[in-house]
């Protein structure tokens, strides 16, 4: 696959399918985590944080002469909608209202938050926020093949994938990597990180049949967390761009067996449940402001953004509200059922404060296709 430079994301980007077939599905879960690895920005100002959640931990500056691709590796618990409201998508640039932590918790990313945004772009089963590296199962994640594994184990300090790999044996373990397609992923206690493949395993047997660890192989993306190394530098038509991931690297049998990978995958791509369209609804016959923030808005995809509007009669409108979700919210629930009351303190000053009229009153939550849906709007009056 030939590399690219990224451009400026020009529009918004939806994942939504209609009717896909599994190999559009997995070209869509791929493209929703290129997204995050390769969105060209710049900075107007310079912006730190603290990298805590990478192997180094370490402060990051962005300088604004630079320019760089991708989510920064953290351990943040953003999405990608919730960063792209910092966005200009005609120039590339982020303007940040904040700094430092701030940044460091709503901005960046981890391999496997990344991992499973991407999955989450098309598949509704995931119910977890990381892989946790040999946890399959427990967050909707499922194994590659069949190989053996303690399908009881509740932390990745219980079982390691050095032990599912060693219990299986190589032989079994390149059996299961040469069944990995694009968009399906490998994850290591050894190394703890995680992967998506972005094309099927390439796979050379001898005449015997038995598979070739070294001429076989996996082609691979990723959220790095750099380990000593800030961005992975490329140069192109006279400009530099800074990477903190990776788009095309080929990883061979032998190597994945050696770092401990097991290949894992979700129920919507190994064709074991449908694709199903995203939908929001509002459970409360919102009317009144009351009934408004008593209800609960419910979705079977993950919930990216609420944002709750009040537009005047002149037609200005005015942001009352919003909620980012994280993946923490996606392990709890709360990104797929969400009750305005939780944050009844940030919203009902904001009603309090606007002056007396007539209102129209709307919801719009963005879920992690990146639709947006509107499931309630109606007139108040203060």
């Amino acid at each position: 696959m030939e590399f690219r430079v990224p451009k400026p994301m020009r529009e918004r980007p939806c994942y939504a399918l209609e009717n896909p077939t599994n190999r559009e599905l997995r070209e869509t879960a791929m493209k929703a985590m290129r997204d995050m690895l390769t969105i060209q920005w710049s900075t107007e100002k310079e912006i730190r944080y603290n990298k805590k959640g990478a192997v180094s931990g370490k402060n990051y500056f962005h300088d604004p002469e630079q320019i760089y691709c991708g989510l920064p590796y953290a351990d943040g618990q953003t999405n990608l909608y919730a960063w792209l409201e910092y966005y200009d998508m005609e120039t590339g640039v982020l303007s940040f209202d904040g700094d430092g932590q701030w940044l460091n918790d709503y901005l960046g990313n981890t391999c496997a938050g990344s991992l499973m945004w991407g999955w989450s772009a098309v598949c509704r089963s995931l119910t977890g926020v990381f892989i946790n590296y040999n946890m399959v199962k427990k967050y909707g994640v499922l194994p590659i093949g069949d190989y053996k594994y303690n399908t009881d184990i509740t932390t990745y300090k219980d079982h390691l994938t050095r032990d599912i790999c060693d219990e299986n044996g190589q032989e079994k373990m390149f059996e299961c990597y040469a069944k990995i397609q694009m968009a399906d992923g490998i994850t290591s206690t050894t190394t703890l990180h995680t992967m998506m493949s972005i094309i099927g395993a390439v796979v050379v047997r001898d005449e015997n049949g038995k598979i070739d660890g070294e001429q076989s192989y996996i082609t691979l993306q990723d959220q790095a967390a750099g380990k000593g190394k800030d961005f992975r530098i490329v140069e192109e038509g006279g400009l530099t761009y800074n990477f903190s991931g990776k788009t095309d690297f080929h990883a061979p049998f032998n190597w994945l067996w050696e770092k401990a990978y097991i290949p894992i995958t979700t129920a919507e791509l190994a064709g074991l449940i449908p694709y199903e369209k995203p939908w929001v609804n509002f459970a409360g016959a919102g009317i009144t402001m009351e009934q408004l923030l008593g209800g609960v808005f419910q979705s079977n995809y993950p919930m990216c953004l609420i944002k709750v509007f009040a537009t005047d009669a002149k037609g200005e409108k005015k942001l009352l509200y919003k909620r980012s979700f994280n993946r923490g919210d996606v392990g709890t629930g709360k990104a797929r059922a969400y009750c305005l009351l939780e944050n009844e303190e940030a919203i009902k000053p904001a009603i309090e404060a606007l002056a007396e009229g007539t209102y129209t009153v709307s919801a719009e939550i963005t879920v992690a296709t990146g639709e947006i849906f509107t499931p309630v709007s109606f007139t108040y009056n203060k």
